[in-house]
């Protein structure tokens, strides 16, 4: 299950099952449900897929095959697989400043966002459709921002990436506990609004912010493609 439970009858429910749980808080969640200590068990993340963690990047997805500067940062900026019409109120905002980044933009499905940005008005922008290969643009990236989905956060963290999330109002009750747990983790900030992902960037790209952030991310380490297996054998032997 993903990295905490929304209750009530959400992804859990009081019955007999068990339990694989990515965090030490779902697997509290579990217990306070009432479900058999001995039935839950906890790894060290989400089950990312072994060739996202593992496969170099695609040689053909490069800064120069996207059409973005090699001399500065890249922030992908993502909304889970729809995207989202709020992707241009952003985009807008790039173009009024002058930091020091680029910003790759995964639309997704949003049609809508993909045309506003795609005008070529501003060499830092650069948008893309849906992609099946995520992982690879999240591998090109220096950093992950926008909407903070048990995947992406997850994703994100295995490889890296420092983050910036949207704590606001709009974030999906699901996936409020994945800002804390990207907070505390010391993976990266959080934002209450959208319009604020310019001003709460611009810390993260100064070097001291963003080797503490390094160095948090390089003492995680996501076991959850070898975990998660050997926790299912124990399961069947069990029944």
């Amino acid at each position: 299950m993903p990295l905490a439970d929304y209750p009530p009858h959400f992804w859990m429910e009081k019955q007999d099952q068990w339990l694989i749980c990515a965090t030490p808080f779902a697997q509290k969640q579990a217990i306070h449900l009432g479900l058999p200590k001995d039935q839950i068990f906890v790894t060290t993340g989400l089950l990312i897929p072994r060739h996202d963690l593992e496969q170099p990047t695609d040689r053909r997805i490069t800064k120069a095959h996207i059409g973005l500067r090699p001399d500065l940062p890249v922030a992908l900026v993502q909304a889970g697989a729809e995207g989202s019409q709020v992707m241009p109120t952003l985009g807008a905002l790039v173009k009024k400043s002058d930091i020091p980044c680029q910003f790759l933009f995964m639309t997704g499905q949003c049609h809508i966002a993909y045309e506003t940005l795609s005008n070529g008005s501003d060499d830092r922008i650069r948008a893309l459709r849906f992609t099946e290969d995520f992982a690879s643009y999240v591998r090109l990236a220096d950093y992950v921002i926008g909407k903070p989905g048990s995947v992406t956060v997850s994703q994100a963290a295995a490889l890296g990436k420092p983050m910036l999330v949207c704590a606001g109002r709009s974030t999906l009750p699901q996936e409020r506990y994945n800002v804390e747990w990207v907070v505390q983790n010391g993976f990266g900030k959080s934002v209450p609004r959208w319009r604020d992902m310019m001003v709460g960037l611009e810390p993260l790209l100064e070097r001291v912010a963003l080797d503490r952030l390094h160095d948090n991310l390089q003492r995680y380490r996501n076991q959850a493609f070898s975990e998660v297996p050997q926790i299912l054998e124990r399961v069947m032997s069990a029944k």
